[in-house]
């Protein structure tokens, strides 16, 4: 539903009240993607190192706003530029990729 949701309103034409963080806009320009980062720091950051399908999988259930295209390319590999993910070596193939089985861990950073 919510990939629906996005697929229909990719401009913030509506709102989507989601259930956990309140009211998001829609739209590409105003999607706050920390907002899923910091999701994800709290639900994974102190498991340590756990499969991509398993965050995929979070994303896509109702604990968040976000579809899981916006995982991939729009957050994690931005917090993996930056050094707030790790991805444990051997498990892909081609860096700033997430294929499924890829396993990585959640770095907390100092600000």
């Amino acid at each position: 539903m919510k990939q629906a949701i996005w697929k229909v309103a990719p401009f913030g034409d509506f709102k989507f009240r989601g259930s956990q963080l309140g009211q998001l806009a829609l739209g590409v320009d105003l999607v706050d993607f920390d907002i899923l980062e910091k999701a994800l720091h709290e639900r994974f950051g102190p498991k340590g190192w756990v499969k991509v399908d398993e965050v995929e999988d979070f994303v896509k259930s109702d604990a968040t706003e976000f579809h899981s295209s916006h995982l991939r390319i729009k957050t994690l590999k931005p917090m993996e530029s930056r050094g707030a993910v790790e991805v444990k070596p051997g498990t892909r193939k081609k860096a700033g990729s997430y294929p499924s089985g890829t396993v990585l861990r959640l770095v907390q950073q100092n600000t």
